[in-house]
């Protein structure tokens, strides 16, 4: 889509054919006014072609890992029910518990990021 790249999409098994939603993270360009103008502008029109986009703050994440993780995972759930809704389904499973080694996995590419 016009050459923009997300940096991740979220997968899950109830949507083999698309994403459940994509995360942004911000870097070192997002500081500038018109890099966020470039990101409001593209969040806007992915979301007009039926994507979802959570973002995820380094300095939030940096702060407070776990507790960023949390929100992270509280919002995915919380969309995956809702879609789930939306197509007349009723379920309860949530996105798999991150363990401790996924958090230092996660840390070591975001300081590499």
């Amino acid at each position: 889509m016009s050459g923009w790249r997300i940096d991740l999409g979220v997968m899950h098994e109830d949507f083999p054919d698309g994403y459940l939603c994509g995360v942004e993270l911000d870097g070192k360009d997002h500081l500038r006014q018109s890099a966020r103008d470039r990101d409001i502008e593209r969040q806007a029109i992915l979301e007009s072609k039926g994507w979802t986009i959570l973002r995820v703050w380094s300095i939030d994440f940096f702060t407070d890992m776990e507790g960023e993780y949390k929100i992270l995972k509280s919002a995915i759930d919380q969309l995956l029910e809702e879609k789930r809704k939306d197509r007349g389904e009723a379920q309860q499973d949530t996105i798999e518990e991150l363990t401790e080694e996924d958090t230092e996995m996660a840390q070591a590419e975001l300081l590499e990021y």
